[in-house]
């Protein structure tokens, strides 16, 4: 499975070099990986430097909550996402209209994430309780699968269009701070993370889907390093 997943990202290794170590490593990999037009490279300066914003987030239960609230929220996206894949299929809307109304629940998406990372940001020294790492690591696992399996029949069925793969790029891009952000609240967090998400990209990684996921490929491998390959 690790010789599968890596195939997969070499398709990535062209947008960043030897990869450093830990965080501030991942944190220049997303930077090298996501366009700066996205708005992501704000968060992971913000990262970097330190944010003086004051999180929401106090302690590992109220990360647990947090990221309870966003699959809740980001459900809501895939399951509109799917309504319309399926109004497609039974000959209800056209290609165009389904492209559409994806790409505005897409949008919707982006700013849900783009709004925990901004919040999660600014958290630092959570008081982790026993086993809530391992919480965290099953909704990151279990947000990502919602996220990977809704946009590959995205692609698979109705196809793709420049907006949309931009806009599904600035997706992941943002996916890829959320993980840098929660590894650096939580160190325990990136031995199970590296460990579930290189299966996780390795199954859903499909030739049509691998450049939208340049961002996430890129930072799991960056993380991994050499040693797991």
């Amino acid at each position: 499975m690790k010789a599968c997943f890596f195939a997969i990202a070499a398709f990535a290794a062209t947008a960043f070099a030897a990869p450093a170590g830990g965080v501030a490593g991942a944190l220049h990999t997303v930077d090298d990986v996501v366009s700066n037009d996205l708005g992501v490279k704000q968060i992971t300066d913000s990262i970097s430097s330190g944010s003086k914003k004051t999180s929401s987030v106090t302690d590992s239960a109220g990360l647990i909550e947090a990221l309870e609230g966003l699959f809740s929220g980001v459900q809501t996206n895939t399951g509109a996402m799917n309504a319309t894949i399926a109004s497609f299929q039974n000959g209800k809307i056209s290609k165009k209209e389904a492209q559409t109304a994806v790409s505005k629940q897409a949008t919707n998406m982006k700013f849900k994430l783009s709004e925990i990372v901004s919040d999660l940001t600014g958290a630092a020294g959570l008081t982790v309780a026993k086993g809530d790492v391992d919480k965290v690591l099953n909704l990151v696992v279990v947000l990502l699968t919602e996220v990977l399996s809704t946009v590959k029949a995205i692609v698979t069925i109705l196809g793709i269009t420049p907006q949309l793969t931009l806009l599904l790029k600035s997706v992941f891009g943002i996916v890829a701070n959320l993980l840098v952000v929660l590894i650096g609240l939580l160190a325990g967090l990136l031995p199970g993370l590296v460990a579930a998400l290189s299966p996780l990209l390795a199954g859903l990684g499909s030739g049509l889907l691998a450049p939208l996921l340049t961002p996430i490929v890129a930072l799991v491998a960056a993380l991994a390093g050499p040693g797991l390959a």
